[in-house]
């Protein structure tokens, strides 16, 4: 059976920040948050709604963050449109980007261990991809 779009939308923005969605709900869960998602340094709340009131869910979201040390976000999907949008502080954007590249960087050098060869053999260490492909260099040269 399919998730419901809700669960889907949770585990997908979960995914992005290279976590899981937690099980059931909040502190029910057992998890000891109360956010949708099991990150060590984010509180991601997932909405998926027709129409989403963000500024009336923010001050929720934000306390509760504070409460558990952890920065907010809430990701926003309605109905109307195809993408998930994320909502933060401006204050908190570079943390929230060094959590991306840290789950992207997680992911392929989880690709990579499974591989012999560069995942990026096109690419030049100028490119975006500059950490990536001298993480993955330092782990070829561990292996030898």
């Amino acid at each position: 059976m399919a998730d419901k779009k809700w669960k889907a939308q949770e585990r997908r923005v979960s995914n992005f920040f290279g976590t899981k969605r937690v099980p059931l709900s909040g502190r029910n869960s057992g998890h000891n948050t109360s956010s949708d998602s099991l990150h060590e340094r984010l509180y991601i709340e997932c909405k998926y709604r027709k129409r989403i009131p963000i500024f009336d869910l923010w001050p929720e979201i934000y306390n509760k963050a504070k409460k558990e040390n952890k920065i907010p976000v809430l990701a926003v999907k309605s109905m109307q449109i195809a993408d998930d949008i994320i909502c933060i502080r401006k204050q908190d954007l570079e943390k929230l980007v060094e959590e991306r590249l840290k789950a992207k960087s997680k992911l392929v050098l989880e690709a990579v261990n499974k591989i012999d060869k560069c995942p990026f053999p096109e690419r030049e260490c100028e490119t975006c991809y500059l950490y990536w492909n001298c993480e993955y260099r330092k782990m070829l040269e561990a292996k030898k």
